[in-house]
């Protein structure tokens, strides 16, 4: 049996009416994403505001 480790957990976040990515959490890691304006990733920042 597979038993998921709270870190391995990957949670995506949506803008509401669409499917652009706006945030990642991975653990306790949180991430921002900034796309453009058909949804595409262009940026991402840490939590600390470091780009990635």
């Amino acid at each position: 049996m597979y038993k998921a480790i709270a870190d391995e957990i990957i949670t995506w976040v949506f803008e509401e009416g669409n499917f652009a990515p706006m945030a990642k959490i991975k653990g306790k890691k949180k991430y921002s994403i900034v796309t453009d304006h058909l949804g595409t990733l262009i940026l991402g920042y840490s939590d600390i505001g470091e780009k990635i």
